[in-house]
C-alpha cells in the first residue's frame, strides 16, 4: 500500500486553479520533495494532504482519506513547517 495516493487531484479558490488534476503515488520508505515557484501548488497539495482543505478527486494517506478521516490519520502522521 502506498503512504500517499492521489488520482487526479484538484483545488480551486474561486477562478484559480491550485491544484490541476495532480496524480501522486509515494512508497513506503521513499521520500518526496515538492519544488517550484510561488502560485505552483506545493502548499494547497501539503494541506489537501494533512485533511486541512477540501479538495477534488482522489487521495488516500496511509489508506484514508484525510479529509473525512482527519483525526485517526493525525494519530500516525506528524508534520512539522519550517516558517
Amino acid at each position: 500500500m502506498p503512504c500517499i495516493e492521489a488520482r487526479g487531484l484538484r483545488k480551486t479558490f474561486g477562478t484559480t486553479v491550485a491544484l490541476d488534476g495532480i496524480d501522486l503515488r509515494v512508497e513506503e520508505g521513499h521520500i518526496l520533495g515538492l519544488i517550484g515557484p510561488n502560485g505552483a501548488g506545493k502548499t494547497t497539495a501539503l494541506n489537501a494532504i494533512l485533511g486541512l482543505t477540501p479538495y477534488q478527486g482522489e487521495l488516500k494517506v496511509l489508506g484514508r482519506d484525510p479529509w473525512k478521516e482527519r483525526d485517526q490519520l493525525m494519530r500516525d502522521v506528524c508534520f512539522i513547517a519550517d516558517v
